[in-house]
């Protein structure tokens, strides 16, 4: 291949992943299609930078099912081991960001841990402060998954001041501690866009459905969420979750009539509680597997309905 060739490549592949980059959720297959040929382009062009661009794009893509923390996972890991090689900063620190993220959705808090450290020692050493806001809203997530009192008033005004108040997340993650410590509140989840609050919100919706006893919503979650049985719900935003997916399918299950199904979840989701190390999510999931004689088809530990958070 020539150098005009390569140059090609890699200008193509950029204006692909910027493409991808852009449309984020609402480009269907074509962003999809868009971010997987800046990928290979970039892999033939040999130049670092435009595939650090190029693997950018495709952890933007990687939302169009529930359960692909695995595949971000892999993306950040990538994005690390070449940002790292070849002193691209930025990407780095996106990189253990991601790996934060993906991490978190499947409980490997250790994991997380060591990749938040990295980020803010990165954003110390390279004076990148809104670094920080992730790594507190990771630290936030962790207070959660312990069972301790609600963090996000406390990081609604760390963020105050940054100008991300993108954490226009953090409505919807007090939503989130609110249902999981058992709290009435108002609900009405509508739009379910595909991205690392999908399953947060897919769940949320599956309480709703639950309670006004909306069978083809609940089948059709129930199909829609099964592949993120071995997730935390939400958790991949790196900061706020409903706990583990396997519950609301077991009470999906329940409500669908189905309850040796929903004793498998539930069991499921107490070894992922147990590996999260989160007590309250043990207790519930341990509860569920032991209904009452007559036990009601409403949502095993969640009270009320919830309000409208897009």
């Amino acid at each position: 291949m020539d150098r005009g060739d390569t140059w090609g490549d890699a200008e193509r592949s950029r204006l692909l992943a910027t493409i991808a980059l852009e449309l984020r959720n609402t480009g269907g297959e074509r962003a999809r299609e868009a971010a997987c040929e800046a990928e290979r382009l970039a892999r033939r062009a040999g130049d670092p930078a435009t595939l650090a661009f190029a693997l950018n794009a495709r952890f933007i893509q990687c939302f169009e099912r529930a359960g692909l923390a695995r595949e971000r996972a892999a993306i950040g890991a990538e994005l690390v081991d070449l940002a790292t090689r070849h002193d691209l900063v930025p990407f780095a620190v996106l990189g253990h960001l991601v790996l934060v993220q993906a991490n978190s959705a499947l409980a490997e808090f250790a994991t997380a841990d060591h990749h938040a450290t990295e980020a803010d020692r990165l954003a110390e050493d390279h004076g990148l402060p809104l670094v920080g806001v992730f790594t507190d809203g990771y630290r936030a997530l962790r207070a959660t998954v312990a069972g301790g009192p609600n963090p996000y008033p406390a990081l609604a005004r760390r963020l105050a001041g940054t100008g991300m108040t993108g954490v226009d997340v953090l409505p919807l993650a007090e939503l989130c501690w609110k249902v999981q410590n058992g709290q009435e509140v108002e609900s009405a989840v509508a739009d379910l866009p595909r991205d690392l609050l999908y399953e947060a919100r897919a769940c949320l919706r599956a309480v709703q459905a639950i309670r006004e006893g909306d069978r083809d919503t609940m089948t059709r979650l129930y199909a829609e969420l099964l592949p993120a049985e071995h997730e935390l719900a939400g958790a991949g935003s790196g900061m706020l979750t409903l706990g583990p997916v396997a519950h609301y399918l077991g009470d999906l299950a329940t409500a669908l009539g189905n309850p040796t199904k929903a004793a498998t979840h539930y069991r499921r989701a107490q070894d992922l509680a147990r590996k999260a190390k989160a007590p309250h999510w043990t207790a519930a999931a341990e509860r569920a597997t032991k209904p009452p004689p007559n036990p009601p088809t409403e949502p095993s530990r969640h009270g009320g309905r919830v309000e409208d958070h897009r």
